[in-house]
């Protein structure tokens, strides 16, 4: 199987909706409707919104994903954007007893720390698993005279140990 970048930056994505789904499942108080498919819907809104907005920032990129603060910095303004513009929905289609900012600021809690878990623990697992296998890893061949040659593959291998 060949894995590419944005094969396990889709991974992450699926992952990180996965955690946002189970984060707002876990604070179910905080969901506007008992109903099982407002549910769905309202996590979908989340994901969708996080999604976007970590799509916009460049946040999905492998060469992030072994940096623990860029990660969080990362899901934090993530969250943070995605949890106001879905109190915004909540005000505009709910009425306004259903979400206060002790709510809003309570999913938002628990839905950024199952996505730092998820992303900590299981996202840096999987990049020392890439990285140990060397799946992302291409051959390459070199033309040109021995000297030229040996010089850029040592300018290969220097930014092979950098990353």
């Amino acid at each position: 199987m060949l894995w590419t970048h944005g094969m396990i930056n889709r991974l992450v994505m699926l992952l990180d909706g996965l955690m946002i789904v189970s984060g707002v499942l876990i604070a179910p108080s905080t969901v506007p409707s008992p109903d099982f498919l407002a549910f769905f819907v309202y996590a979908g809104i989340y994901v969708v919104l996080y999604g976007w907005v970590m799509n916009l920032g460049g946040a999905f990129r492998v060469e992030h994903y072994l940096s623990v603060p860029r990660q969080i910095r990362q899901v934090t303004v993530g969250v943070v954007l995605a949890s106001l513009a879905v109190s915004v929905i909540d005000r505009t289609f709910i009425a306004f007893d259903t979400t206060t900012f002790t709510s809003v600021a309570t999913r938002a809690g628990i839905v950024w720390a199952a996505i730092v878990i998820g992303r900590v623990t299981l996202v840096r697992l999987g990049m020392h698993w890439v990285e140990k296998l060397a799946l992302l890893r291409r051959k390459a061949v070199i033309v040109g005279s021995a000297d030229e040659a040996l010089r850029a593959a040592q300018q290969l291998r220097g930014a092979d140990a950098r990353s």
